[in-house]
This record gives C-alpha cells, sequence and structure tokens, in this order.
C-alpha cells in the first residue's frame, strides 16, 4: 500500500499505531471489544455535519415497540447502565478499563443537553452503523457498530424511536481516560480502512437459504453480535473466520463452541429453550457473562427468532481452534472460578447426573481416590462427564484450576454458595424517613361483587408513584408503587365490560410508568397507550373479553425492574352475574425482593440488580411488608364461613407454592371458574398470574400462609388467617376429654 499523509503521520505509522490500540483494548474487554472482519470493499469515512433533530411528528407506538425489541436483541442496557454504581437504565457510565485507561459508556436516554435528544436522525445512524459521533470523531470499537452495521437505516431509526420515549436522565458522558497516544481517536482511521465494511444497505440475505436461516445470521453476525465472544481473535483483535463460533475465551470465562459442532447433540428447541427459559439440557443454567445476557437479552426474544438463531447455528462448520497455550504454570483460583461459573456449574450446582459442590459428602468420597483421578477424570472425560467439560481449547491447567476451586467450594474453603462464592455484607445507610408509613395493603380491601347481568363501562384509575416506606421493621426502602401500595388496588369488572383506565404518574416522580394488564387483548396489554411521564396522565379504553384474574404490572423498560420495585396488582373479570356467592373475600399477592442487605438488617435497603440477575432475594412478602399479614393486618374470619383468596404472585423470577398449612381447599380456579381443581392442598402461582382458592372454615384458631417452598418463610414469606368462632370437636380434637 502506498503511504499517504494523516496530518504530521503516514498511514503506515497511523495502522501500526491502530493496531497497537486494538490490540490493547480488544484483549482487555473483549466482552465489548471485538470486532468481525467483513468482506468486501473497505470504507473510510470523513466527519460530515448534522442536522439538528426534528420536531416533526413523533414516532408511532408500533415502531416504539419494534425498536424496543431490537434495542434488546443489541442488549444495549448491558453496556448502557452503570449497574455497579446503580445507574439508571441506558444512562451510561459504565467503565470499561484498559491497563492504558478506562472507557465510559455514553448516556442514551433522551436528555436533550447530556444525552442523545438532540440528535437528528442522521446523526443517530451514522453513530450506530459507522462508529462516528456527532462531531465528526470516531468511537472506539468497544461500541460494536461494525456488528450494529448489519441493520438498516430503518431498523435504527426505530432503536432511536425507542429510546426517545425512555425517561430523559440528565447526567453527562464521563471523560473518557486514555493516556496517549491511545486518546488520539483518529488513529483508528488504519484499523477502519483495513477492517471497516460500512455494508450500506444492511444484511445481505443469502438466496440459496431459507428465510428462517438468513434471520438467525442477521441476529448472530448482527445485531445479536454473537461473534464477539463465541470466536477466537487474531493479534488484530478481528474473530478468525476458520474458528468461527467455536468458543473464546472472556474476561478469563469461557464462552463455549456454538457453531454445528458443539450443538450437534442438541435439536433446534432444545437450543431455542436454552435462550427462552435459561435452561440447558443437562438441568443446569447458563452461567458467567452469558447469565447477563440472557437475562437482559435472550429471554425476549420471539421462539421463531431463538430457533431462527437455531438453525443458523447448526449449519456453521469451523475448525477446532487449538488448545490455550499458557505455558505450562499454574493458573490462580480466580481462573478456577470463572471456568467453574460459567462451564461447570452447569451440571455441578444445578444439572443432574453430576456431584454438586453443595454435597460435601460426595466430594470427600472422590477425594478417597487422590486428586490427581479427578484431574484425570475432568481432563480426558468418564461416563457422563464429557472432557475438559467441552472446553476444547481449555489447557489442563485450567481445567485443574477449575477442579481445585470445586474441591474448595465443595469442602466448605470458599465461603458462600455455587453461585455466591464469597458471602458479603453490605453496609447498609440509616433507615430514611418514611413518605408512607408501610406499604402493604389491607387483605380485606376487596372490592364489591358485580351482580350485574349487562356489561356497562367501568371507569378506574391507578396513580404512580415512587415513595420511601418501610420493607421490614427496622428496613426502608424506595418503592415504586400503584396507589402508594404493593400490590395495587384490586381492580373488578364482568367480562364485556368496556374499561376505561386512567393512569397518572406522580409529579415528584423521576421515571416514567405504564401499565401491562394480561386481562387485555392487544399489543402490550395497554402499556404503550398509556405511558406517562412524571407529572403525565393518560386515559385507555379496553374491552374485557375473558373471564378469570389475571395480573397487571408496569411493563416501561425494563419492566423486570419496575415489578422488582413494587408495581404490580391483580384485575378480576368475572363471569356475567358475577362469581359464586361466598361469605369473605381476601386480596393476597406475593413478591421477591433483590435488596442490598440480607432479611433482618436495619437500615436503608437498596434495590441489588446483581442479586436479581441471579434471581437470589433477601426478602419475600405478601402484601409488600415482611409482617404485613402476620402482625400488621391479618386475615380475620368466623368458623362456618366460606372465603374467597385471590392470590397472585407478581414476581418478578420466582413461582408461589401457596398453601394454608391446616386448610385443603375446596376449590382452585387457575383460569376461568368454569373449570377448577377440587381439594387442593398446594397450588403453583407462576410469576406474572393470579388465581382463585376457595374454602370452608371448620375450625377456630390460626392458619399460617405460606409459600411451601418453606425455606422462603425465613425471609418473610408468612401470614396468619386468624379464625374465630367455637371449636368443632367433632373434627378437630386434640386429646380425650377429662
Amino acid at each position: 500500500m502506498k503511504s499517504t499523509q494523516y496530518g504530521s503521520l503516514t498511514l503506515g505509522a497511523v495502522v501500526s499505531l491502530t493496531l497497537l490500540l486494538v490490540i490493547v483494548i480488544f484483549y482487555e474487554v473483549p466482552t465489548h471489544a471485538n470486532t468481525i472482519s467483513n468482506d468486501g470493499k473497505p470504507s473510510v469515512h470523513k466527519p460530515v455535519s448534522s442536522r439538528p433533530a426534528s420536531d416533526g411528528p413523533g414516532p408511532s407506538a408500533e415502531t416504539i415497540k419494534r425498536g424496543e425489541y431490537l434495542a434488546r436483541l443489541a442488549d444495549c442496557v448491558a453496556c448502557h447502565t452503570d449497574v455497579a454504581n446503580s445507574g439508571k437504565p441506558f444512562a451510561g457510565g459504565r467503565e470499561m478499563k484498559t491497563p492504558f485507561g478506562s472507557l465510559y459508556t455514553p448516556n442514551l436516554t433522551p436528555d436533550k443537553e447530556t444525552g442523545i435528544g438532540g440528535w437528528s436522525d442522521d446523526d443517530f445512524v451514522r453513530a450506530v452503523r459507522e462508529g462516528i459521533r456527532p462531531d465528526g470523531a470516531y468511537y472506539y470499537p468497544v461500541f460494536p457498530y461494525n456488528y450494529f452495521n448489519t441493520m438498516n437505516r430503518d431498523e435504527v431509526l426505530a432503536i432511536k424511536a425507542y429510546l426517545g420515549s425512555i425517561t430523559p436522565v440528565k447526567k453527562k458522558n464521563h471523560e473518557q481516560q486514555m493516556s496517549w497516544p491511545w486518546s488520539m481517536r483518529f488513529l483508528q482511521f488504519g484499523w477502519r480502512l483495513l477492517y471497516f465494511d460500512s455494508q450500506e444497505d444492511g444484511f445481505q440475505k443469502d438466496p440459496q437459504k431459507s428465510a428462517e436461516w438468513n434471520r438467525g445470521a442477521f441476529i448472530v453476525k448482527g445485531p445479536g453480535h454473537c461473534v464477539m465472544c463465541h470466536t477466537e481473535l487474531n493479534l488484530f483483535g478481528v474473530p478468525k473466520e476458520e474458528y468461527l463460533l467455536t468458543g473464546a475465551f472472556v474476561d478469563g470465562y469461557f464462552a463455549p463452541d456454538i457453531s454445528s459442532q458443539g450443538l450437534k447433540h442438541l435439536s433446534n428447541k432444545e437450543v431455542a429453550a436454552i435462550f427462552e427459559q435459561d435452561k440447558m439440557p443437562a438441568g443446569g443454567k447458563l452461567g458467567g457473562p452469558m447469565a447477563e445476557v440472557e437475562h437482559n437479552s435472550l429471554r425476549y426474544l420471539t421462539h421463531n427468532d431463538t430457533l431462527a438463531i437455531a438453525e443458523f447455528l447448526k449449519t456453521v462448520k469451523s475448525k477446532s481452534p487449538p488448545i490455550e497455550d499458557i505455558g505450562g504454570d499454574p493458573l490462580n483460583e480466580t481462573a478456577g472460578k470463572n471456568l467453574y461459573q460459567s462451564n461447570c456449574s452447569i451440571c455441578h450446582a444445578y444439572g443432574t447426573g453430576a456431584p454438586k459442590v453443595s454435597e460435601k459428602p460426595a466430594w470427600e468420597h472422590l477425594l478417597d481416590q487422590g486428586k490427581e483421578r479427578l484431574y484425570e477424570v475432568a481432563i480426558k472425560g468418564d461416563g457422563p462427564m464429557p472432557a475438559k467439560g467441552n472446553c476444547k481449547q481449555c489447557s489442563d491447567e485450567r481445567i485443574k484450576a477449575a477442579v481445585d476451586y470445586m474441591i474448595a467450594l465443595a469442602l466448605n474453603k470458599v465461603a458462600g454458595t455455587q453461585d455466591d462464592e464469597v458471602e458479603t455484607v453490605t453496609v447498609l445507610q440509616p433507615a430514611k424517613p418514611l413518605a408512607v408509613p408501610n406499604m402493604d395493603r389491607d387483605p380485606h380491601d376487596v372490592p364489591a361483587p358485580i351482580h350485574r347481568s349487562k356489561p356497562t363501562t367501568v371507569k378506574l384509575e391507578l396513580t404512580t408513584t415512587e415513595v420511601v416506606s418501610e420493607l421490614a421493621d427496622g428496613s426502608t426502602y424506595s418503592f415504586w408503587t400503584f396507589n402508594n401500595t404493593v400490590p395495587g388496588p384490586m381492580l373488578r369488572v364482568m367480562v364485556g365490560d368496556t374499561v376505561e383506565l386512567t393512569v397518572k404518574n406522580a409529579s415528584d416522580s423521576v421515571v416514567s410508568h405504564n401499565v401491562d394488564l394480561h386481562a387485555v387483548n392487544g399489543p402490550g396489554g395497554g402499556a404503550p397507550m398509556e405511558t406517562v411521564a412524571p407529572g403525565e396522565t393518560k386515559t385507555f379504553k379496553f374491552k374485557a373479553l375473558n373471564v378469570g384474574a389475571f395480573v397487571y404490572h408496569c411493563a416501561f423498560p425494563p419492566p423486570y425492574l419496575h415489578i422488582a420495585q413494587g408495581m404490580y396488582g391483580a384485575i378480576v373479570v368475572e363471569p356475567v352475574g358475577g362469581l359464586p356467592k361466598v361469605d369473605r373475600e381476601f386480596y393476597v399477592m406475593q413478591g421477591e425482593w433483590y435488596t442490598s442487605g440480607k432479611f433482618g438488617q436495619k437500615g436503608h435497603q437498596e434495590f441489588d440488580e446483581a442479586k436479581a440477575h441471579r434471581e437470589k432475594p433477601e426478602f419475600f412478602t405478601f402484601n409488600g411488608h415482611a409482617t404485613a399479614l402476620k402482625d400488621i393486618k391479618p386475615l380475620q374470619a368466623k368458623v362456618g364461613e366460606s372465603i374467597r383468596i385471590f392470590f397472585g404472585n407478581g414476581g418478578p423470577n420466582i413461582g408461589s407454592n401457596f398453601h394454608i398449612i391446616g386448610e385443603v381447599f375446596n376449590k382452585v380456579y387457575t383460569g376461568s371458574p368454569e373449570t377448577y381443581v377440587l381439594n387442593e392442598e398446594v397450588q403453583y402461582v407462576p410469576p406474572g398470574s393470579v388465581a382463585i382458592f376457595e374454602l370452608t372454615l371448620e375450625v377456630p384458631g390460626k392458619y399460617l400462609l405460606v409459600d411451601h417452598a418453606l425455606w422462603r418463610v425465613a425471609k418473610g414469606g408468612l401470614g396468619i388467617l386468624k379464625v374465630s368462632g367455637p371449636q368443632n370437636d367433632a373434627i378437630y380434637l386434640s386429646g380425650p376429654k377429662k
């Protein structure tokens, strides 16, 4: 190549410095920094001027919804949320460390001063597809624009429409702290000349392949950027095409082989189940960085898309990369821990057919054979144990480090459990002043039964609030609620009714909210129709078409965060004429709380995103407080009365095994009252659902309401039903009369 001047440097010098920069960044931050080499003509981009953002008509709800899906597909929230410092979603600030400084992700919220609110459509498209800022400077390739350029302009603008619909967050972008010469962005010019293809028309379909295959290829090689982690890199930080998707190390973790060779024993449906349900064929769960990807992104994909991904992956035929060369030196505990989390824990923590690290006697028995025998089995395989746990690139030393770590974990030489290895205690700030004494919903506060025979128009109102209240005695929490209670009020209508739901967001709220009603037939359960910014009010109409009991919850992105803060409730759609008459009705909902401190720890509890990702709550509650139905407002009834309990599970992650100790449910409705189960003892209620329980009380006393996963009682999952009245010795007698 002819040497070309670029300022005071020749192009050759620029390229040399650029390649060094790429090596440093890509190998220190591989999760975000890998790039893909594209076949075709390289493209060089020059800074261009930007037009101001348009003030014309806003995007449609359909476009916003499409953009939300694409943003999830690209997992934008992962990099652009500073989880470590409790940052707001998409507000940026996440640090990415390198030996030559730190990079920080920018604010993607629609704030006009600090976010992208002032960007034109061209600004955004150029940034996402070409890696060029509005001022003409190059983005560092930790931002995977060379994957996102497979999206066409309309797809990219749909993402912009979605980001424009979220709550603006005023947060200045952190200055990049890269030392010289790595701080000079123009040095990327040479690398871009060699490796970047603009793909101006977006993803090019293979006409010889099916539509499903092409969709899968688009996701994997494009916005899903699976190639970034699952392919070994060359010296310039570019994936080696001959080893495409055969696995690679990412920040010490191993991203497995997902080519046709790695998936040869799995059907397309089994691959899809991994993405949709975090369910491995051996019964385990995803670990390491992939657990976060599944939680933020993969679980939200449609079934057709997960099948398309599987269809494409099962056709990728690549060479197996060589075993890593670490010089024969033993690896430290961190290396063993990382491999355990990403690979070994699938079977040895959750799965079947392997000794669990929680089974100390089993490991003591294994050690009777000697540690060298355990190393041999792990490296060479034995029976159901595959050689090296299917980590073909892993050196023997890395496998030994993982075995050492599992032994230490099993023998309690590492504190904690299989996916929270080091037990820590967070020092809490003092409890905050209470805006509301407690958030608990009175279980007796149930709307009157319906006795109508004709549909009508029902007007309902919900107000979303963000307030500090008590989660447990001495522990405060910043709740997000409907009508200042958890759960929100129970809504009650009749099938065929027209419902006018008015949603108000309190003026002192920080975040936008909405309501997704599972009883609504239509996109988003109505959520796109009534997303309200702080101080805003909207009204939405729908027709109640299906009889049953349903959850409603906030679905503003990310919906799991809003639910985890307390934004859920129940809506009951009764049949014509109403439900059968009973003497009393109660309203109870279970929820789990991912707090910075432990259960029973005093002070102000903060939401802990990492625990939510791992689905490890510290509290379980009935009706929003650890003692809501035990000490504050226990259920009250009398002997001989028939009662009905509307029992829901807000989640967002964990199901409930509802049981009343000492009673049998005469009827349980999990859908329409026309279909029910008789004489049930325990009923599973999944997160995001409501069931109806009916029973008759024969004997006085205190009855315990529990989730029959009984360890949860120790974390607050306990209520009391107090039944008063005369003793019934014919049914329940403590002993012979004296």
